[in-house]
């Protein structure tokens, strides 16, 4: 709901640079909260928000990805989106794990994530405008920038 309420309010695009900087914040605070064993009340209301996090980009990277994606192609192109949305996934976890087996601290491992993190931020600020990219495809959409349609 939060991710259709922003993509309403702005574009899909804001919505994932949104989601990308909670994500970020979601990451930091489980360094900084969970400090040890026997924070159980602590993890679970963390985990709460890290799962409101997920559940928005879930949705939102499917929802961009679908919206400008030329017609005719959906296919294909949904395929490359799958094909490297777990490659760019697998890498961070490769590394947390090599980490992790090295007897790193597992906090340390956890804050090395936010460079992956940061690095994806940076690169969706360099993606150009939404309303560029639905112009393009000559497509119609409900998330234009002041939540109207246009052609």
């Amino acid at each position: 709901m939060a991710a259709t309420w922003v993509a309403r309010r702005w574009d899909p695009l804001i919505s994932t640079k949104v989601n990308l900087v909670l994500m970020i914040i979601s990451m930091a605070l489980l360094v900084v909260i969970l400090t040890g064993p026997g924070q159980q009340r602590r993890a679970y209301i963390y985990f709460v928000f890290t799962g409101f996090v997920g559940g928005w980009k879930s949705s939102i990277d499917k929802l961009v990805s679908s919206l400008i994606i030329p017609d005719r192609q959906s296919t294909e192109m949904m395929g490359f989106f799958l094909f490297v949305d777990q490659w760019l996934l697998f890498l961070p976890l490769l590394v947390y794990t090599v980490m992790n087996e090295a007897g790193i601290n597992p906090r340390i491992n956890i804050a090395c994530m936010e460079v992956y993190l940061c690095i994806a931020l940076v690169f969706l600020f360099l993606a150009g405008s939404y309303v560029d990219a639905r112009a393009e495809v000559n497509r119609i959409s409900v998330f234009l920038q002041g939540g109207g349609t246009s052609t």
